[in-house]
Order: structure tokens, then sequence, then C-alpha cells
């Protein structure tokens, strides 16, 4: 993924430095590294911050900015590996090829970011907290990303953006992902889920995915010196035509129980 890449780059970089140079002390070989990997990564930040500060900040958006949606799946590789998250995925075999919603408990920030930089070429874009729209040029990426904030504390606005995700998954322009229980949850246990989220799978008429992940609140505690396993298991595909037929209730305390329950099981 990226952060071995930019990793490889700076051994490249390095052993064609000790070639050009005989003799090159370790020393020298050992600053060419860390200075080349840190000129690496300071490119792609580069790269990233003015890719959103060229991009408009329009919402919602007519079509989904493709080199935005990159610049979320590199990010996501990016941080994963400088924070020594190592993400595992069971049952991607199970994801449908057209448009769905992405369910899922949530326990930190990586939890979308292993999904972008994971299941990046599923497109699934994420309806998120505001705060994280607050700061240009990451809210020019992520809106022309795909993504979305949502206030849970305004029912008006949190239906518009509801019905934005609708749109979104008719217009076949990406997937969305999000999290029922509107926050993270800091205990093993996931909160109760908000039924209001299904709304968008109905509307829609998409099947939903779930998911169940663990460990990823421990993915803020090293750097990539010390990997940590973040487990993400795709449980259930539940089709469009189910989706339509149960209220929002009954779907949200299915998809709870199952995740609940794969939860338990990893105890």
């Amino acid at each position: 993924m990226l952060f071995d890449t930019l990793i490889a780059l700076a051994i490249v970089t390095t052993l064609i430095y000790g070639v050009a140079v005989s003799g090159a002390s370790f020393v020298a070989l050992l600053l060419v590294l860390l200075g080349s990997f840190a000129l690496y990564n300071a490119i792609f930040v580069l790269i990233v911050f003015f890719t959103g500060v060229f991009l408009p900040d329009t919402y919602p958006v007519a079509k989904i900015n493709r080199w935005a949606y990159t610049c979320a799946v590199l990010v996501g590789q990016w941080m994963c590996g400088w924070c020594g998250v190592k993400p595992r995925f069971t049952g991607e075999e199970k994801l449908p090829e057209g448009r769905f919603l992405y369910v899922c408990n949530h326990r930190s920030i990586f939890d979308p970011l292993t999904v972008f930089g994971w299941l990046g070429a599923h497109e699934i874009s994420f309806v998120a907290k505001p705060s994280l729209f607050t700061f240009p040029p990451m809210s020019h990426l992520l809106h022309a990303g795909g993504h979305m904030a949502i206030d849970r504390e305004n029912a008006r606005a949190a239906m518009t953006t509801i019905q934005t995700a609708v749109d979104y998954l008719k217009n076949d322009m990406c997937s969305i992902g999000i999290y029922p229980e509107g926050t993270r949850s800091h205990t093993a246990e996931p909160l109760p889920f908000r039924a209001g989220a299904f709304k968008i799978a109905q509307k829609a008429h998409v099947p939903v995915v779930v998911a169940a992940v663990r460990g990823s609140e421990h993915a803020v505690r090293g750097l990539f010196l010390h990997r940590r396993v973040m487990q993400t298991d795709i449980l259930e595909v539940i089709d469009a035509d189910t989706v339509k037929s149960m209220s929002t209730r009954e779907l949200s305390e299915r998809c709870e129980a199952e995740i609940r329950e794969k939860l338990k099981e990893a105890l």
C-alpha cells in the first residue's frame, strides 16, 4: 500500500545514492534514507493539500470527483501505515457488484480510513459528523469525494442529508457508508443503533451490507514500528427486496444483534 511504497522509494533512492557515491559512509546512507522518506511523505501531503485547495467546496455534487476519492483512498492507507494499523478483512466476496449501504459498529477514526484504503474499489462514501467538514481543504476533498455531513441534532437537516445519500445511490455515483450508533463507542459494546440510517437503503432500494469491526480503538497507541491488527468482518448482505419489506426498526435491530453476536464470539 502507499506507506510501504514510500518506504520502498526511500530504500531505492538510498541504494542509487550508494552506487553513485562509492565509499559512502553508513551515516550518509542513513541520512539519505531518512531524508528521502521524509521528502516523499511531504510531497504526498502537498499533493493532497493542493488538490483540496483547488477543488470547489460545493455540496451536494452532481458527480463524484474520482481524484478526490482517490486521495481519500491514499490518505487512508498512509495514516494506517504511520499508525501501525494492519487491516484484515473477511467476507469481501459477499459484497455486491452494485451500490449498497454499508453499516458497521464504530470504534475509532480508523474505521472509515481502512474502508477507504482497502475497499476503495467499491467506491464507498461516508455520512459523517459535521466537525470533519469544518476545515478546508479537507471539506473540499470530502464533499468532492461524495462524503456528507449529518447533523443528528437537527431533524430537518438530517433528513436533507439522508435524501442526498439516496440521490447519490440512485444516480449510481457511489455506495454509502454510515455508522448507525451515531458516534464512537468507547467500550467493546456497540451503542444502540439509530433506525433512521436505514431509510437510506429503503428509499434507494439497495442492499444493506452488515460489517463488524474490532481492534481499531488501539490503533492510535503507536507508530508504524508497533503493528496492530484491525479486523473487519463482512457478516451479511441483506438484499434490497428484504430491506424494503422490513421496517427501519426491524432492520436496525437485526443488524445490531448480528454485530453484537460477532463481537461476543471474538472475545
